[in-house]
């Protein structure tokens, strides 16, 4: 999945909040090679489900500004911020960011 969801209920029923994981850059042609059957490389090999915790947690304890919001973790997998949009045939790398953060959007 490019993303996970947990649907806000109550009055955060309409309000979101997004959550852009982190992962780095990948900087050269071998280092997107390297990652490119991680999870950071490619959503074939990300957790299905994923428990939100923290500022994700639909806790009022834990999370107690946005507990009850639609919280989405859009998931990091093209090496270039969300900002890639281009591919290398060659090596099967697919950079793809900026689509998934539109498609988000």
């Amino acid at each position: 999945p490019g993303y996970h969801l947990d649907r806000g209920f109550g009055s955060g029923a309409n309000s979101w909040f997004i959550h852009l994981e982190g992962g780095g850059w990948c900087n050269s042609h071998s280092s997107c090679v390297d990652r490119k059957t991680t999870r950071r490389g490619s959503s074939k090999f990300m957790e299905k489900a994923l428990n939100f915790t923290g500022i994700l947690s639909n806790k009022p304890q834990e999370n107690p500004d946005f507990f009850n919001w639609n919280r989405i973790k859009l998931r990091y997998c093209d090496g270039a911020s969300f900002a890639g949009d281009s591919q290398d045939k060659g090596s099967r790398l697919f950079y793809r960011g900026q689509r998934i953060w539109q498609a988000a959007m």
